[in-house]
């Protein structure tokens, strides 16, 4: 039986029917049929993309990478050289893939997503290459804004909380709460972080209440811990009072 696989010297690009044709790469992009730039190929080397998948807009793959059947991209994401996606994976926008990383059957990136180089997924707790496990999948959910360093281990069925930072090498093995720092093996939790990257820094406590107050050392948001969950605060605008009104309320009713 022959196989169904694309595969393309220079680039690819899907027409509306979702089929593939090998096309000219053009100063480094591809050109989507119709006229429409769709620059998801990058490179003069092989890439394969099976049947049934999305790629969305945008979206850069390199070099000896494969993506597999019913396997969903977004929109400007950048998977690197030799990286393996699916089957019925689903990857959402602006995420980014680096090289040696196999997003395995199971795993669920959400928008935002960093993959260090040669980090590690899973996707079967107890492997044996006598037994097929194929039916007892435990899935991986990565949510908004995590980044997974270089040679890390995600073990399986676990989630990787908003804006979360797991350290280059650590092998996690539970849940990592959103906005935490993490690593080691196991990794385990070392400070919280902002969704720039940086740490917050909580020293005020409203010991009436149980609640911690921070603020970002980098871009100086300002959060508050309150039963162990770390949220954003918004202060109010205070608008001034303006010449010919007495109040902001009285202003607000006019």
């Amino acid at each position: 039986m022959k196989s169904k696989k694309k595969r393309v010297w220079g680039g690819l690009t899907p027409d509306n029917k979702g089929n593939f044709k090998i096309i000219k790469v053009q100063s480094g992009r591809i050109r989507k049929v119709g006229g429409k730039d769709y620059p998801f190929i990058s490179g003069e080397f092989e890439a394969l993309i099976d049947d049934n998948c999305e790629i969305g807009e945008g979206t850069k793959i390199w070099h000896f990478s494969h993506i597999l059947s019913n396997s969903k991209i977004g929109k400007n994401c950048n998977i690197g050289q030799n990286v393996a996606i699916g089957p019925n994976v689903i990857i959402g926008n602006n995420c980014k893939i680096q090289n040696n990383v196999s997003v395995f059957e199971g795993v669920t990136l959400e928008d935002d997503v960093f993959c260090g180089p040669s980090m590690v997924f899973t996707n079967v707790i107890n492997p044996r290459s006598f037994i097929s496990r194929k039916n007892e999948i435990k899935k991986t959910l990565v949510k908004s804004g995590a980044t997974i360093g270089a040679n890390s281990v995600i073990i399986c069925g676990v989630i990787i909380g908003r804006y979360s930072f797991i350290g280059a090498g650590s092998v996690v093995t539970k849940d990592v709460i959103d906005h935490s720092l993490v690593y080691g093996n196991p990794s385990s939790f070392k400070y919280f972080v902002c969704s720039c990257g940086y740490k917050i820094e909580l020293k005020i406590k409203d010991i009436i209440h149980n609640i911690l107050y921070g603020k970002c050392i980098s871009c100086e948001k300002d959060f508050k811990l309150e039963n162990g969950k770390l949220i954003e605060e918004f202060k109010p605008i205070i608008i001034g009072v303006g010449k010919g009104r007495k109040n902001d309320k009285e202003f607000s009713n006019r």
